[in-house]
């Protein structure tokens, strides 16, 4: 094992950095890595688990400091979703047409567009999710903005 990986920490939270930061726990956790690392206090810093998952609840309580041996963890599953602009929906296979969907960017009336998925089972979302959207504009070139 490398001298990094002894040590690395991975705390992914569910507030914004600069509020997270600054929570009274979360400075004195930043002071144990600091004092076990830089002044050699033995303070139990590596039993800290090597990832900590927290997930927002939005319909249930929400999972803080999850500990994990590791990013992603073990019974993670990536999963793609396709975007149907024919059904406006997501769904786990491609659609068999390709389709367009619109709307007017500047217009404050209109409310842009929606795809809908129903997730049939628990499922916790975790990680950065990554969308690949092809984009046109019929009124020019390109996408830059010509106010």
């Amino acid at each position: 094992m490398s001298p990094l990986m002894q040590w690395y920490r991975l705390r992914w939270t569910l507030t914004q950095e600069w509020h997270d930061i600054y929570q009274p726990e979360n400075i004195d956790d930043l002071q144990r890595f600091f004092d076990k690392y830089m002044l050699g206090v033995d303070n139990g810093w590596e039993k800290t688990p090597k990832v900590r998952c927290s997930m927002l609840g939005y319909n249930r309580p929400s999972v803080v400091d999850r500990p994990a041996c590791k990013y992603p963890p073990a019974d993670f599953n990536y999963e793609t979703l396709f975007l149907d602009a024919n059904t406006g929906s997501l769904s786990d296979c491609q659609p068999p047409d390709q389709g367009v969907v619109g709307y007017q960017a500047d217009s404050r009336s209109d409310d842009g567009c929606k795809f809908v998925h129903t997730v049939k089972e628990y499922t916790e979302l975790f990680g950065i999710p990554k969308l690949k959207v092809w984009m046109s504009t019929e009124d020019h070139d390109d996408m830059v903005s010509r106010w």
